[in-house]
């Protein structure tokens, strides 16, 4: 009797264990890795910004590729950098000048690296539930 209500209980917290906590930890590890993808895509527009503006001779006609999709490139001219168009998000975007662009940026930074933090807090106490659960099974079993 004793024996099979110890493995029913195994089977309930590995259960628990794989299906519940591991498959939560992979979408929070999922989801920070997102956040920390827009938060590259950001600093890199930002530092191109920046150059742009800095440097005199880059604020005359500029000549570079955009890509179409699928490695096909057109080349392009850029007359003028006066004003640059920038999605701000939930289909939205809008002509903006590169200081307030970079400022943009700055404040998309600031608030993905804030919500990249409570998901770092998220995952690191999954990985706590995980180690007490494992611990809790190792009770139960008699192991080392």
């Amino acid at each position: 009797m004793e024996q099979a209500m110890k493995k029913q209980k195994v089977e309930s917290y590995e259960y628990f264990l794989n299906e519940v906590l591991r498959t939560d930890l992979k979408s929070t590890l999922e989801r920070r890795g997102q956040l920390q993808t827009k938060i590259s895509d950001y600093t890199q527009q930002k530092t191109i910004l920046e150059k742009l503006t800095s440097s005199p001779e880059l604020s005359r006609d500029i000549r570079t590729k955009v890509d179409l999709g699928c490695d096909f490139y057109v080349d392009s001219l850029v007359p003028s950098l006066e004003m640059v168009v920038m999605n701000l998000g939930c289909g939205t975007w809008a002509e903006v000048t590169p200081e307030e662009a970079i400022r943009i940026c700055n404040k998309e930074v600031e608030h993905l690296n804030k919500a990249v933090e409570v998901i770092t807090k998220q995952e690191l106490q999954l990985k706590a539930h995980i180690n007490l659960v494992i611990n809790g099974l190792r009770e139960i079993q008699n192991i080392g």
